[in-house]
C-alpha cells in the first residue's frame, strides 16, 4: 500500500479550490492527483463525468494509473471501477474534427471544433502535456479552447510549460481562464515586448509572464518529491567535421552544386538539415558528410554493456545510430513515426538493449528508466522536447546509480551553437537559423 506524497496532496487540494495548472516535472506522479480528486468526487456526488485529453502515447499510461488507484492508501477497487466507468480518455487527434462553416459574410470554409460526443457539460476536463497548446493558431489548441466553456473544473498538466518562449502560455492559461484575454492582441500587449522581422517574439515582459504562470499553477521537481539518484554533470564530447570545405560550401547556400532547389523548402529548412550530424537531404538523395561523431558513438557503445537511450532529430540519423549499435553487437530498437506506438516497451522489457528515439516521438509519456545514460546524437530546436527527453530515464526506480546525459557535438558548426542554446533551455526556431553563422 502506497501513500500519496505531500506534493500530490497539495495538488489535490488546489484542484478542489480552483482551476489550476500542475507545472509538475515528469515522473512526479501528477496524473494521480486529478484521479484522486475525481474518485473523491464520485463518492460525494460532485463528479459524475470527466474528460482527459492527452497525447495518444499517454492513453495507456492513464489507463494503467487508474488500475493502480487501489494500491494507494484510502482508495479501493470500487474507486478504480467507478473511474473506469466515468472517465473518458481521448487523444488530441481524436478529440477534434472539421466542419463546414457557411458564414453569411464569407465563403464556406472548414472550421475546427470538438467532436459531437465531447460537446456536453463535464464536471472536470484535464489536458495532459498541455505544452501542446503552445501554438495558439493550431487546430488542437483552437478545439480545446472551445471545450473549456463546457467544464465545471479545468486542470492542465505539464512539466515544461513554455521553454522560455512565453507566447506558449496563451493557450494553456486561456483554457484555465477563458475570460483572461478577450482578444489575442490583449495577450500580446501584456506579454510580448518585441518581435523580429519574421514577426516572431524575441523579447518578453518576463516578470509579468512569470507572475501569471505562478498565479495559475503550482510547481514540483522530481528531486523535491522523491529520493532520486543524482544527475551527473553534462558530458559534452566535441568531435571534428572532416569535410569542412563541403560544409562551408553548403552553409553559404551553393544550391546548384548540391541539387537543392531554393524554391522548394527555403534556406531555413536546408540549414536545419545541414547543421544536424552533417547529413544534407537533396533532390538526389541524402549527402552524408564524414564526421568523427560516428566513431565517438561507437566508442561509447563499445565501452559499456549497460542499456542506452539515444535521441536524434531526423530519420537518417536514427537509422545511422541503429546501424552503429548493431555493428557494436547491440540489439537496437528505433522509435519514431515509423514505429508502433508501444515499441518503446521492447526496450523497457529487455528485448532490446538500445533504443534510438526521435525527440518528438520519444520525449513524452514513456518510461525508459531501464537505462541510466542518455546520448544526444544531435540537437533539436525545441527546448521542451530536450527537457522531456532528459527526463525519460529519471522515473522513480530502485537503482541509485547516477543518471548521465552525453552530448556529441560537431565542433565549429551551427550544430554546436544549437546544442549550446538547447542545453541552456532556449528554443531555436527555423527563422533564427537563417541568421546564425
Amino acid at each position: 500500500m502506497f501513500k500519496l506524497a505531500a506534493h500530490q496532496l497539495r495538488a489535490i487540494e488546489e484542484i478542489r479550490q480552483r482551476d489550476v495548472a500542475l507545472w509538475y516535472k515528469p515522473r512526479t506522479g501528477k496524473t494521480m492527483c486529478p484521479l484522486a480528486y475525481i474518485a473523491e468526487g464520485i463518492r460525494d456526488g460532485s463528479v459524475n463525468n470527466a474528460l482527459v485529453i492527452c497525447p495518444a502515447s499517454a492513453i495507456t499510461a492513464w489507463e494503467q494509473n487508474i488500475e493502480k488507484v487501489p494500491l494507494f492508501d484510502g482508495y479501493d477497487a470500487l474507486d478504480r471501477d467507478m473511474l473506469q466507468e466515468i472517465v473518458t480518455i481521448t487523444s488530441y487527434g481524436k478529440f477534434k474534427t472539421m466542419q463546414m462553416d457557411k458564414g453569411t459574410h464569407r465563403p464556406p470554409h472548414r472550421k475546427v471544433r470538438p467532436r459531437d460526443q465531447f460537446l456536453k457539460p463535464w464536471d472536470i476536463v484535464i489536458v495532459d502535456e498541455s505544452h501542446a497548446l503552445g501554438d495558439r493558431t493550431s487546430q488542437q489548441t483552437r478545439a480545446i479552447l472551445q471545450i473549456a466553456e463546457y467544464a465545471a473544473r479545468r486542470v492542465i498538466l505539464t512539466g515544461t510549460p513554455d521553454g522560455k518562449r512565453y507566447e506558449k502560455l496563451y493557450g494553456q492559461l486561456k483554457f484555465l481562464d477563458p475570460d483572461l484575454w478577450p482578444k489575442v492582441a490583449d495577450f500580446d500587449a501584456e506579454i510580448i515586448k518585441e518581435r523580429d522581422f519574421f514577426k516572431k517574439p524575441i523579447k518578453y515582459h518576463e516578470d509579468r509572464a512569470l507572475e501569471l504562470r505562478d498565479h495559475y499553477g503550482i510547481y514540483a521537481r522530481l528531486e523535491e518529491c522523491y529520493d532520486m539518484p543524482p544527475i551527473l554533470a553534462d558530458d559534452i564530447r566535441y568531435v571534428d567535421l572532416a569535410e569542412k570545405a563541403a560544409y562551408n560550401d553548403m552553409l553559404k547556400g551553393n544550391f546548384t552544386k548540391w541539387n537543392i532547389d531554393p524554391q522548394g523548402g527555403g534556406t531555413s529548412g536546408i540549414k536545419r538539415l545541414q547543421i544536424v550530424s552533417g547529413h544534407i537531404k537533396t533532390d538526389a538523395g541524402t549527402v552524408q558528410l564524414r564526421t568523427a561523431k560516428e566513431t565517438a558513438l561507437a566508442d561509447y557503445i563499445l565501452g559499456t554493456d549497460e542499456p542506452l537511450v539515444i535521441f536524434c532529430q531526423f530519420r537518417a540519423s536514427i537509422d545511422l545510430c541503429a546501424r552503429i549499435a548493431e555493428d557494436c553487437g547491440r540489439s537496437p530498437v528505433t522509435y519514431d513515426g515509423r514505429a508502433d506506438l508501444y515499441d518503446w516497451q521492447k526496450f523497457q522489457s529487455g528485448q532490446h538493449d538500445v533504443i534510438v528515439a526521435q525527440y518528438q516521438r520519444g520525449s513524452q509519456c514513456i518510461d525508459l528508466n531501464r537505462a541510466d545514460t542518455t546520448i544526444f546524437f544531435e540537437p533539436t530546436g525545441s527546448s521542451i522536447n530536450h527537457e522531456q527527453a532528459r527526463s525519460r530515464t529519471r522515473a522513480v526506480k530502485t537503482s541509485k546509480i547516477p543518471t548521465s546525459n552525453v552530448y556529441l557535438v560537431t565542433r565549429g558548426t551551427l550544430e554546436q551553437k544549437l546544442f549550446d542554446r538547447m542545453i541552456a533551455g532556449l528554443d531555436t526556431p527555423d527563422s533564427m537559423l537563417d541568421r546564425m553563422e
